[in-house]
């Protein structure tokens, strides 16, 4: 991952239901970027591709 500083790393817990965890499957299946197109779309308010 290239990280530099391992202090300035965080972890998090979430928790998802099944449509959310249908939605990251199915993004993983599309980006690489996955956790990011799932989970700040939901959080910035924008409508999900369905």
């Amino acid at each position: 991952f290239n990280v530099q500083q391992v202090d300035a790393l965080e972890e998090k817990v979430v928790d998802v239901g099944i449509n959310e965890g249908v939605e990251l499957l199915t993004a993983s299946l599309q980006s690489k970027n996955a956790l990011t197109n799932v989970f700040l779309t939901q959080k910035a308010g924008k409508k999900r591709c369905k």
